[in-house]
C-alpha cells in the first residue's frame, strides 16, 4: 500500500493538471494559455453538471463550460499512458507497465482524440534512452 501511495504521490502533478482544467480561471489566465492548454482544457468542456445551474441561477447561459443537464453531459477523456511515469524515469516505480496508469517509456505514450491529431511524427524516435522496462 505505501508503494501505490508514494507512487500516487510522485505523480500528483499530472493531478493538479486536471484540476486546472476544470477550475474556473479567471479571463487573465486564459490569455497566458498557450495552444497546446487550450486544446487541453477543451476536452473538459461539459464534463461535469454545473453547480449553479442545479441551483437555478447559472449566468453563462450556452457559454458555461460546465453541463446544464444529462443531455449536455459528455465523457471526461481517458487520460491512462498520456503522460510518462515520473518513477518511471527515475528507475523506480513498484508497478509493472501493465498496472500503472503512466506511461512506461515513450512507446506506450497514446494521444486523446484532441490530441491524436496533432501528434508528431517520429516521436518515440526522439526519445530512444527510455525503452520499456518491466
Amino acid at each position: 500500500f505505501r508503494l501505490l501511495f508514494e507512487h500516487a504521490r510522485s505523480c500528483q502533478s499530472r493531478t493538479s493538471t486536471r484540476n486546472f482544467a476544470m477550475s474556473g480561471s479567471s479571463s487573465a489566465d486564459r490569455s497566458e494559455q498557450t495552444p497546446s492548454e487550450a486544446r487541453f482544457r477543451s476536452q473538459f468542456k461539459k464534463t461535469q453538471l454545473c453547480y449553479f445551474f442545479t441551483q437555478g441561477s447559472c449566468r453563462k447561459g450556452a457559454g458555461c463550460k460546465f453541463a446544464h443537464g444529462g443531455v449536455e453531459l459528455e465523457s471526461a477523456p481517458d487520460l491512462t499512458k498520456t503522460s510518462l511515469c515520473a518513477l518511471f524515469k527515475e528507475g523506480k516505480c513498484p508497478m509493472p507497465s501493465s498496472m500503472c496508469k503512466f506511461a512506461h517509456g515513450y512507446k506506450e505514450l497514446r494521444a486523446t482524440r484532441v490530441f491524436a491529431a496533432n501528434r508528431r511524427p517520429g516521436l518515440i524516435d526522439e526519445h530512444p534512452s527510455l525503452e520499456e522496462d518491466e
